[in-house]
């Protein structure tokens, strides 16, 4: 027996070693980048007539964007990179230059016709790219190759998502000089990677082409602008997913290039709220295998007409030969909000809600029968019920989910109790018994009897660091709520933890505390509050932090099943590997006499 067991041991500590190898190789490249775009040395990027490479990286910084997207030739003797790079790492700002080809080779659709072979291009591009990334190997992560070679290569009057919708001639001329950059690059930094980039639209036929022939490229890079819509509901074709056809192709996506089309540089906050959306929608994307988002462009540029002149987030006013900053435009102040004051404590930036509108904590719907207060502090929202000496309820948040038994809901809160302010019961307290504070995640029947209504709740222990969860009735009646699992006791306050409330369709509601499984309980027909938080039983003297509430549909939220997603929530990650070690060695195998 002894022998089985410490086999059994070293099989899971074998088992961990590699799933922790497998998590840290995935998770190095977790972290979602946000970059801005850029044009060094043109215009007002020009340090001796504009802003310095150091002010340009201030404002990438100060956006709250850590990556700058350029493009340069680096051509040997006059390389931009020679003081691009260096001015980027004093400033910690990671680069993704966009290197054209060997000027020699303009225009490329006449490559042919003017004596090239593919061959020579090919050689030609590779020997460029190769000196460039021996040059910079390390300094480099990704290399970005010719920016948008779909567009020269498409048949007038195409969608682009059909092979025959491309010029054959033109396509082997793309190809020969991307599989050249490609192969070179590789070949003088095999430690960085290499991005391939379209003009977006439905142009995925050219990936197809470039697959078939040869381009060996590590990142799926598109652009996307507002007139093209909304990446993963595009309405011209039906809602179409054009990011889960993208994430396909086992690459990592990146959006190299997005913004609001401005003609004249007219302040329209509808430009705005689209980009934002967009970086949201990219961003919930990230654990199937989007990785970055990209703005275009970082300043505006006054020599450039109509549209091309009014990309920038910062407005740059001309005085004769040289440039000065106008004022950060209202998308640059919205973006930086996104990413940088609502980060949330675990790092990430957006949060969703029923509604599909981003939770802003500064924005809550603060609704009070009494002296609701909710204040922000260090990124979290506060939440306090207020009571003594007058028994007041309060709540934060309620957003009505339509519930039946065919629909399928879930509701999420990330929070932790405030040791301070969690006190004792109030003195005239209806039901002193039930020790019920703060309600979480509740969910009623709004006009019904209270035995159809049901709540999720913080309960006192006899220990002043802990409190537990239980489950039960309220508003008159007598149903002691009772702790829903052996997992939902002795929790400690001042702690994060994460509950989430699956209502299933069949009639029960299912319980998860970070991401185990607490049991299930029967749900009812009506209308739910599914998102109120707050007392609204006379109970005092409680308090919380709340890092974000959402909810939706987990149903019809994942693009597909996948086997070792144990939790159900589309990812396959650290929770799964929670529910698959609470469950380690258990069996449920009737003819097995040693199974529960």
């Amino acid at each position: 027996m002894f022998n089985v067991i410490e086999f059994k041991i070293r099989y899971l500590c074998g088992f961990l070693t590699v799933w922790t190898c497998l998590c840290y190789s995935a998770m190095g490249n977790e972290q979602f980048k946000w970059g801005v775009c850029g044009h060094p040395g043109s215009g007002p990027y020009n340090e001796a007539r504009g802003l310095t490479l150091s002010e340009q990286f201030g404002l990438i910084k100060e956006v709250g964007c850590s990556w700058y997207r350029f493009d340069v030739f680096a051509v040997a003797g006059s390389d931009e990179l020679d003081s691009i790079i260096p001015a980027a790492e004093a400033n910690g700002v990671k680069v993704l230059p966009m290197v054209y080809p060997p000027v020699e080779l303009r225009p490329y659709e006449t490559l042919l016709t003017r004596g090239w072979t593919l061959e020579q291009i090919y050689n030609t591009c590779y020997n460029h790219a190769y000196s460039v990334a021996v040059k910079w190997k390390g300094k480099v992560e990704v290399w970005d190759m010719l920016n948008e070679p779909d567009g020269w290569t498409i048949l007038a009057g195409y969608h682009g998502d059909q092979l025959y919708q491309y010029d054959a001639t033109l396509i082997d001329i793309a190809a020969a000089i991307l599989r050249g950059q490609a192969d070179g690059f590789h070949a003088g930094d095999p430690n960085a990677r290499v991005s391939l980039n379209t003009g977006g639209w439905f142009h995925y036929g050219f990936v197809d082409h470039m697959i078939s022939h040869g381009v060996n490229f590590d990142i799926l890079q598109w652009h996307w602008y507002d007139n093209m819509g909304r990446i993963d509901k595009v309405a011209s074709r039906g809602n179409y997913n054009l990011l889960a056809k993208l994430l396909s192709y086992n690459k990592p996506v990146w959006i190299g290039e997005s913004n609001a089309l401005n003609s004249d540089g007219t302040y329209d906050p509808a430009d705005e709220a689209w980009l934002i959306e967009q970086m949201s929608i990219v961003y919930k994307y990230r654990y199937r295998g989007t990785e970055a988002y990209f703005i275009y462009e970082l300043l505006d540029e006054p020599d450039l007409a109509d549209i091309q002149g009014h990309f920038g987030i910062v407005d740059m006013e001309k005085m004769g030969s040289l440039y000065t900053i106008g004022t950060r435009k209202p998308v640059f102040y919205r973006t930086q909000n996104s990413l940088v004051n609502s980060k949330h404590s675990d790092g990430s930036v957006f949060k969703d809600v029923f509604d599909g509108v981003n939770f802003n904590l500064t924005k809550w719907n603060v609704v009070s029968t009494g002296a609701g207060i909710l204040e922000v502090a260090s990124g979290n929202a506060h939440f306090q019920t207020r009571g003594a000496p007058n028994d007041q309820d309060a709540y934060i948040v309620s957003k009505p989910v339509s519930y039946n038994g065919l629909t399928e809901t879930a509701a999420e809160i990330r929070f932790k109790v405030d040791s301070s302010i969690f006190g004792p019961l109030s003195d005239n307290d209806t039901h002193p018994t039930l020790n019920r504070q703060v309600q979480l995640l509740t969910g009623r029947n709004a006009g019904g009897a209270g035995n159809q209504e049901y709540a999720v709740s913080l309960l006192q222990t006899a220990n002043a660091s802990e409190f537990s969860l239980g489950w039960g009735c309220y508003f008159g009646v007598v149903n002691p709520p009772v702790v829903l699992a052996p997992g939902a006791e002795n929790l400690y306050r001042d702690t994060w933890y994460t509950l989430v409330l699956h209502h299933r369709n069949d009639g029960e509601i299912e319980f998860f505390l970070d991401g185990v499984s607490l049991g299930r309980r029967i749900a009812f027909a009506g209308l739910a509050e599914t998102l109120f938080v707050g007392d609204a039983s006379g109970n005092v003297g409680a308090g919380l932090y709340v890092d974000y509430i959402r909810a939706g549909n987990p149903t019809t939220s994942c693009i597909s099943e996948l086997p070792s997603d144990l939790n159900h929530d589309c990812y396959v990650d650290f929770s799964d590997l929670s529910v698959f070690l609470l469950q380690w060695m258990q069996c449920t195998d009737p003819a097995n006499i040693n199974c529960e």
